[in-house]
């Protein structure tokens, strides 16, 4: 079947296009801008960096949060941004191919000497016997670098526009004893690509333990837990850190820097006991909460860093009136007025974690070994035509490397000396 011309012709538009250099170092420059603005700006889901973004920057944060700039990377345009420079790379790749069929085989001739960088021409001695031309290149698997380097880069570019399509991830608020279910309901706060489904895990997991450790300032040093992936025979305890995080197959749970005591309390009022939870969060020096009671009174808890880790304190209060305060450690009670009381069940750690699924992990680290493959055969192997024929009455010796030619120089007099003797 015949290509229609106008189909024809459009093809060779787009492929021109794609190929232009304008439009090539346009999108690298763009992926770069994007990848600073990423590293520079608070990026979701670290919902407590953007918030501290937001207090210490106000103006710039409403205009970072209109321009959607806290999610540069899971944005509509960043994704036409890797598919248009996926397609680049696409065009690019075609005509390395394309012409290393060419090359590959081929011989090189004589006219191609014509202005090559080492070009010698010697006299033919009296008596001297011609020598048999010789045309070589030595050095092609170095032919090799450039199309395989581009395509480890096709690879990843490629691997990115998956993640894009098909990652989800997901976060989840945990307190020492607490298990999280299998399936996607108690992950909240997910995002995904368009062809993703939402994040979840098949398997129980439980917080064993929270260990978050601080310097003598008071400043945050490391958040350490463990975990517990229920469901086998026997629990699997797991060591999960700061960028150390626990590895579930395609699933992957990472431990966040937020976290607290948690206040596990029993609230009795004329209508009965309820349990309550009350997550204490970080402030300045120490953790805050609070819990509001129906007629308006609030409960305040707070822990201080330095202080006891088995107690909280916690203020009664009716607007500005303190009407009580108390020091409460597991097992104990605060009376709030008549029939009422404050029960303390426990004050575990909770810590803050957030799943991701990104099924592009395998793509990305096999176009990083094969760009690293290219590297090597781009630097390695470097292809050098040699000629020795002749033109008349003189020999020409000729050497044509193409790449670093001025590393060469020594090797083009040996070449020349053996042509001589």
């Amino acid at each position: 079947m015949v290509e229609p011309r106008g189909a024809r012709a459009r093809w060779r538009a787009a492929r021109d296009l794609l190929r232009k250099p304008v439009l090539v170092v346009g999108e690298v420059a763009a992926l770069a801008l994007a990848a600073a603005l990423a590293a520079v700006l608070p990026q979701e889901p670290d919902l407590e960096a953007i918030g501290q973004f937001s207090h210490r920057w106000p103006v710039a944060a409403r205009v970072v949060s209109a321009l959607g700039l806290h999610r540069v990377t899971t944005s509509g345009w960043f994704l036409a941004l890797v598919a248009l420079a996926l397609a680049s790379l696409l065009v690019v790749q075609w005509e390395q191919w394309r012409r290393l069929a060419r090359v590959w085989s081929a011989r090189p001739e004589p006219n191609a000497f014509a202005r090559a960088p080492y070009r010698k021409e010697l006299a033919l001695a009296e008596g001297r016997a011609t020598p048999a031309p010789r045309l070589v290149r030595r050095g092609r698997p170095g032919l090799l670098g450039s199309p395989i380097f581009h395509l480890g880069l096709l690879t990843v570019v490629g691997a990115g526009l998956l993640r894009l399509l098909l990652f989800a991830d997901g976060g989840v608020r945990l307190f020492e004893g607490e298990t999280v279910p299998p399936g996607s309901e108690a992950w909240h706060g997910g995002r995904g690509g368009p062809l993703s489904r939402p994040f979840a895990l098949d398997r129980p997991l439980r917080l064993e333990e929270m260990r978050p450790s601080r310097y003598e300032s008071g400043a945050l040093l490391q958040v350490e837990a463990r975990l517990a992936v229920l469901g086998g025979a026997a629990p699997d305890v797991r060591e999960v850190r700061i960028n150390a995080p626990l590895e579930l197959g395609r699933e992957t749970v990472y431990i966040l820097q937020a976290h607290g005591p948690t206040a596990l309390v029993e609230l009795q009022t004329a209508g009965g006991a309820r349990a309550e939870i009350v997550y204490l969060e970080q402030r300045e020096q120490d953790y805050r909460g609070r819990l509001l009671l129906p007629d308006g009174r609030e409960l305040r808890f707070r822990v201080v860093y330095g202080g006891r880790k088995d107690a909280v304190e916690v203020r009664h209060l009716r607007g500005p009136a303190l009407l009580g305060v108390a020091t409460l450690a597991p097992g104990s009670e605060m009376p709030l007025g008549p029939g009422e009381s404050l029960h303390l069940e426990g004050l575990p750690w909770w810590g803050q974690f957030w799943g991701s699924r990104d099924l592009s992990q395998p793509f990305f680290f096999a176009g990083v070994t094969i760009a690293i493959v290219g590297i090597v055969l781009l630097f390695g192997f470097v292809p050098v035509d040699e000629a020795v024929f002749v033109e008349g009455r003189r020999v020409v010796v000729a050497m044509r490397p193409l790449r670093f030619a001025p590393l060469f120089a020594e090797r083009f007099e040996r070449l020349c000396q053996e042509v001589v003797d």
